[in-house]
């Protein structure tokens, strides 16, 4: 599934052979999206169930003990400020040429915001961007990775904001400015995405509708709001995009909220999230 939320778990596909199909929720630009049924909300806040395989390989990415803390820690760096960093230094170009619904439908996203405006945080956001490209650049001073000799999920997520940067030349050239961070981006570009199948979003529907879901149930004990197999509950990005996806509660771990919920036309869906950057709400 394809959508604007940064998507670094997926860059693990090339490592681990994974052959999937991909259906562009961006098949209607700046409208409501065709396959928006199967995730609940904005494209790419809840993953639908679709491939095991990427769980399996989320958990070897993590590595072990001191890598672990690491990895996890710059893959909420790179998506809360990182990335952020990227943004007005992009539009500060493009905010002229896209179209008026894009504008609109990014500032629903942000809740109030005006996202026409986003292009006065681009001289702060500058100097952010610069400091940060300046910290991967030495930390990739003696190694072909950011933790080391071996691909982790610390380069899948800093990769994403980079990779975006390539979208305005002019924000581009402040990535390219620093030769370690270059060697290292071409590394992981070349790895390529998997064996890739293009889908239309109708056939992503029709599967969905001739599937049932698989996840076993999962609640933990110890749940911190101890919270019940099958409670209803609402799940919503604490950041932006502020749709709730709302259903029973099947899964609920110390990492992952998953909901079963009925889609008119499709049947049952299960929507999973990470438990980070989400809020979990009783309805």
């Amino acid at each position: 599934m394809r959508s604007s939320r940064p998507s670094a778990r997926l860059l693990s596909e090339p490592l681990f052979d994974v052959s999937y199909s991909e259906a562009d929720v961006f098949a209607k630009p700046y409208a409501r999206y065709s396959a928006e049924p199967l995730v609940g909300s904005y494209p790419g806040f809840g993953n639908v169930e679709m491939f095991s395989e990427f769980t399996r390989a989320n958990q070897l990415l993590g590595g072990v003990g001191q890598v672990v803390l690491s990895a996890d820690i710059m893959n909420q760096w790179a998506d809360r400020r990182l990335f952020w960093s990227t943004t007005p230094v992009i539009f500060e170009k493009l905010a002229a040429v896209v179209p008026k619904e894009f504008i609109e439908d990014r500032s629903k996203m942000m809740r109030g915001a005006n996202f026409a405006e986003i292009t006065l945080m681009a001289p702060d956001a500058r100097n952010q961007l610069r400091a940060f490209l300046d910290i991967l650049d030495r930390q990739l001073a003696h190694s072909p990775f950011l933790l080391g000799k071996s691909f982790s999920l610390a380069d899948a997520a800093c990769f994403h904001p980079v990779w975006f940067l390539r979208a305005e030349p002019t924000a581009f050239s402040h990535a390219q400015k620093f030769p370690n961070l270059m060697r290292w981006f071409d590394r992981i570009d070349a790895m390529g995405y998997g064996d890739v199948k293009a889908m239309e979003p109708d056939e992503a529907l029709k599967i969905a509708r001739e599937s049932s879901p698989a996840t076993p149930v999962n609640v933990q004990a110890a749940d911190p709001d101890t919270l019940k197999a099958g409670a209803m509950v609402s799940v919503t990005p604490d950041d932006y995009g502020f749709d709730p996806v709302t259903g029973r509660l099947v899964v609920n771990t110390t990492y992952e909220v998953a909901v079963e919920r009925g889609e008119p036309g499709l049947g049952k869906i299960v929507n999973h999230f990470p438990k980070i950057g989400f809020r979990i709400a009783s309805v």
